[in-house]
């Protein structure tokens, strides 16, 4: 009878081991799921923002025809207009823009163009227009 009794608790063990295993397996699944979904989010928004950016250099160039690098930096409203001066705030993301002319070293050149990278978070995304 103590022998049943032993091998029954043994096996009650065995199961429940494997039912813990399987719950822990499940709720990492689950977890690591909803972390991609938060950065899906997160991406996209940040695509968003990159966009905003990109439609924004567009307006400034085809509007007011801004299509060198010295006439964007002397009529953009005290905004950073490249991203090593910072970034402008949509919301809870933010965008910075880089504005490239055809020859690096000329800043009264042409555009040639512009890439702008928006950040959400710990998540940047970036689109560039090419003229």
């Amino acid at each position: 009878m103590k022998q049943k009794a032993a091998v029954s608790i043994y096996l009650v063990i065995i199961v429940l081991m494997g039912v813990l295993m399987i719950a822990t397996a499940v709720s990492s699944f689950m977890l690591l799921q909803q972390k991609m979904s938060v950065e899906t989010g997160l991406s996209t928004q940040a695509y968003q923002a990159a966009d905003t950016g990109a439609e924004w250099a567009l307006y400034q160039i085809n509007k007011f025809g801004y299509t060198t690098l010295s006439n964007i930096k002397s009529n953009n409203s005290g905004l950073p207009f490249q991203c090593s001066e910072g970034s402008i705030t949509v919301g809870s993301c933010s965008y910075c823009l880089i504005f490239t002319p055809i020859d690096p070293l000329d800043e009264n050149g042409l555009i040639s163009t512009v890439k702008s990278v928006g950040k959400c978070g710990n998540v940047a995304r970036a689109i560039k227009l090419t003229f």
